[in-house]
């Protein structure tokens, strides 16, 4: 494989050490803007505790931001 072929995921993968969950919800998060655990729970269908931990990672590295939503029952949305 070249250089070239690396794909963002891949270098995110490598530089962070993240999983294939995380990397996943990571370029959801970045298409679809702000969501929450449970969107990306049913995405992936995965249980909301793993889809927690991915995106905790990501906030970890600083990779997303955690914003409260007042307005809805959702609680927290990941931008």
């Amino acid at each position: 494989m070249k250089t070239d072929d690396l794909e963002c995921e891949h270098i995110l993968g490598c530089l962070y050490g993240l999983k294939d969950l995380d990397q996943k919800c990571y370029a959801y998060i970045i298409q679809n803007g702000g969501v929450s655990n449970q969107e990306l729970s049913n995405e992936f269908d995965r249980d909301e505790s793993t889809t927690h931990r991915a995106v905790s990672r990501l906030l970890d590295y600083g990779l997303i931001e955690e914003n409260k939503v007042t307005y809805d029952s959702v609680g927290y949305k990941y931008v």
